[in-house]
Parts: C-alpha cells; structure tokens; sequence
C-alpha cells in the first residue's frame, strides 16, 4: 500500500471493521458488514464506534498505550465531511480570500479617497491604515482558539456584512477622526472574521494546499476587478466613491460563500492546546519571521524604483505584472501539492524569496529592479500557500491556520515602520538584507521541528494504511 502524501487527507478507520488487538486474532464480527455499509450504515457504524471501548479495554492483557500524543493526534485527525475538493468549495475560498484582502490591496485607495474627500493629512490617514489592519490580524489572532465551533458560512457571512456596513458608513459620516477610527476598526474585525472563514473552510479539504493556492487564484482576480471598479465608481459619486463601490462589491460576491459547509466533528478530535505545541510554535514563528522582513521591503518597492530614476510609468506596469507572476506562484503551489515532499518544498519557498529580497534592495536598474518584484511576487504567493497548508495539516480544525493569518497579518503591518527606520537610517540594501534574513533565519532552528513532526505523521498514516487496507468506512457522506 502506498504512503499518503502529506497534502491529502485521511480519516483514522473507525475501530468496526479493524482485527481485533486480543491474542487469539480473531476478527470483529462486523467485520464482514462494515465493508458493505451503505453511506447511512456508515454514519451508524462510526457513531457506534465512538461508544465503544478502545481495543486495549477488551484484551485480556498488553500494555497500556499511554494518553495519545500531538503528532499521532493532530496529524492524523482528518475530517470525513469532504471526499473530494469541489470547484464550489475552491470559489467559496477565493471570494472569502480576496474579500479578506480587500482592506490591505485597496488601502492606497482609501487613503487617498480621506484625503482627498475628507481633508486628512497624510498621518491621520495613515492612523486610519493601521486600525484596519491592526484590527484584522488583531480579530483573528483572539478568534483563533474558537474558530472550530463556528460554521464557516456563519463567520463569512457575518464578517462580510461587518466590513461593507462599515464602508457604507464611512461614505455617510464627515470628517471626524474618531467616527472613522471606529469603522476602520469594525472594517478590520469583518475582513478578519472572513479571512477566518477562508482558512477554516478549506483546512478539512482533502488537499489544503491545492485549495488554498487555487483560491489565492481566484483572490487576486477578484482584487484585480477591484481595482478597476475603483476608479470608475470615484469618478461618478466623488473623492469618497471607493468606500460604496467597496461594500457593494462585497455584497454582491458575499452568496458564493454560502458554499462553505458546516464544520464536522472530528472522529479523533486534535488536543485542546494543540496551539501551544512545539511544531506549531515553530511554524507561527517562521511564517511570522518570514512576513515581517518581506512586508518591510515590500512596502518600499516603488521608492527602490524611484531612486533607480525608473521611469513612473515603467514602475506602474512592473508592480501590476507582479500581479500575474502572484498567480504563477500559486498555480505551482497547487500543482505540486501532495506530490513533492513538504520540507524540501519549503526550503524551495524560502529560499527564492530570500533571493527575491536580496535582488530588489540591491537592484542597480531596471531589469534587476523588475527581476527582483517578478520573482518576489512568484515565491512570496507560492510559499504562502505552503504555509496554510502545513498548519491545516497540524491542525483540521483550523485554528493554527486562523492564528498564523492573524500573526501574518500583524508582522506585514509592523514591517512597514521597521522599513521605514531602515531606510531613514540605512539604505534600500540594507532592507533587502533584512528581507533575506527574516526568511532563512529561522530555518536551522524551526524547520528540524516542523519536518520531524511530518515524518511522525507520514509514519501514521503509514501504519493507517497497512491496517486499513478497505477504506470503505474512513469517509462520511457530505452534509
């Protein structure tokens, strides 16, 4: 039998139907039943299965296991709802994805529109900027250890209808700061509880990865015709039209969310404090390390072009063509998903956005300049996919994925004024530097720990296999 790959997700087999642990080996006798259940049949086999004694209870003898630990628990505790990762569920993500980004892609636009519209200096807009944001990682860093006892329709739904009311209000309000503080931060808790419902939706797929890449896809599409919208609707309703084009687009994709199914229960649920283990400790710091250096540089692309003396326009169309070399990254992130060995993957990941880092602080023209925005774009689209996947790997339930967005989130943000000391202080290079190190600084440290935890799970689902050889029982029907 062959192993599973890491990416795909398995059910631990019921104990009906498994030969019994006693000495004399004999078989249970539902055995035989058990591979002709019906899906009804099913559903009645494991919830028997749940009130029954473990095998151990029943033997005459042999020694107690022990309590369960965090590998063979966590990474083996795959849901049953979804068989298979339909093109409805791909699209309920990608809307949930690029309405969670929706804040930080268009950020330029609102600043510009308060501005503009409502007379804020450049500080109090950039005050603005930070609550949204701040409320965002902030929402989903405190949702996170709660988030599995929540339909993903639910928490989409509601984050969504928080998000547009808030920018319907901010088109109504006048230019008084704290009214406008107040919606940035109902803004912010709305694309986080969104954002929450896009990692939680997919963290049971069969394959985290192809899903969470193919959405980012379909994110970046959709933050593209936003873009587009945006000018439009300014032109027509004024300075502050960005805000009504904003929540109406929300509402009117906010349907293909209700794709999102009700969260099933696990049959082996992961631990309480799964979010305290060392594995996953050892993931958020990475992903965090990784976003904070890369959000620092990021946030300075178009003054590195600037000071190269690059021509406005050149600069405009090489950040837009970063656009498409994001869908790149993440078509290859969904194309090797499950196939390739996690670890190398992300070495592979880590490395080419170090590269990136180093490429763009140190660009001398051009085509360095755009080499370095290009394949920043590729790597930094790719590894993040790779990254949601391993934490709903870690965890089904998606709680280490809705923390890891939320700590993502957080560390991009503070990247920013971090960048900025750099650059007042240092030089382009010595951000790109920065950039470098926050993406391998890590590796020797936490990687060890994340890669031994896989091969702890790629061993279970191993034994999983030998013993399970009929699969007929290891899925439920889809509610």
């Amino acid at each position: 039998m062959s192993t599973p790959s890491p990416g795909s997700a398995t059910r631990p087999r019921p104990p009906t139907g498994r030969r019994s642990t006693c000495s004399s080996g004999t078989r249970s006798p539902s055995s035989a039943s058990a591979r002709r259940a019906s899906p009804a049949t099913t559903i009645r086999t494991n919830r028997s299965a749940a009130r029954s004694p473990p095998p151990s209870a029943t033997c005459p003898s042999g020694p107690d296991p022990g309590p369960p630990s965090f590998e063979s628990i966590a990474m083996t505790s795959r849901p049953a709802a979804r068989t298979s990762d339909s093109i409805a569920l791909i699209l309920a993500v990608a809307v949930a994805s690029g309405i969670a980004h929706l804040g930080t892609s268009t950020m330029p636009f609102q600043v510009g529109a308060l501005m503009d519209g409502r007379g804020l200096s450049a500080s109090l807009a950039g005050v603005f900027g930070l609550f949204e944001i701040g409320a965002l990682a902030i929402s989903m860093i405190l949702l996170s250890p709660v988030v599995h006892r929540f339909s993903s329709v639910t928490i989409s739904l509601a984050g969504a209808a928080l998000a547009a009311l808030a920018h319907a209000i901010m088109f109504l309000i006048p230019a008084t700061l704290p009214p406008l503080l107040a919606c940035a931060t109902l803004a912010g808790i709305g694309y986080g509880l969104v954002f929450a419902a896009a990692i939680t939706g997919a963290s049971t797929a069969r394959n985290p990865d192809r899903v969470y890449a193919l959405g980012n896809v379909g994110a970046i599409l959709f933050i593209v015709v936003m873009m587009m919208v945006i000018p439009l609707a300014s032109a027509r309703l004024g300075a502050m039209g960005a805000f009504p084009a904003i929540a109406a687009l929300i509402l009117v994709v906010s349907p293909a969310m209700l794709r999102f199914r009700s969260r099933p229960a696990l049959l082996t649920p992961p631990p309480a404090r799964v979010l305290s283990q060392p594995a996953t400790i050892a993931l958020l710091v990475m992903w965090a390390c990784y976003s904070l250096g890369t959000g620092a540089l990021w946030s300075f692309a178009e003054r590195i072009g600037t000071r190269l003396a690059i021509d406005p326009e050149m600069i405009a169309t090489i950040l837009s063509a970063s656009t498409a070399c994001g869908v790149l990254g993440s078509v290859v992130a969904a194309l090797i998903g499950g196939r390739l060995p996690r670890v190398p993957a992300m070495l592979v990941g880590l490395a080419g956005t170090a590269l990136s880092c180093v490429l763009m602080g140190y660009a001398d023209g051009t085509v360095s300049f755009a080499l370095g925005v290009l394949t920043y774009w590729i790597f930094y689209m790719y590894q993040y996919a790779l990254f949601l996947g391993t934490a709903a790997m870690f965890d089904a339930e998606g709680r280490l994925g809705t923390l890891g967005g939320g700590c993502e989130r957080l560390a991009f943000a503070v990247g920013a004024p971090i960048g900025g000391l750099i650059v007042d202080h240092g030089s382009f290079g010595m951000l790109g530097l920065l950039g470098f190190a926050s993406c391998l600084i890590t590796i020797p440290v936490c990687m060890p720990i994340v890669a031994r935890t896989l091969r702890q799970r790629a061993a279970a689902a191993t034994d999983r296999s030998h013993e399970s050889p009929d699969r007929s029982t290891e899925y439920a029907p889809a509610p």
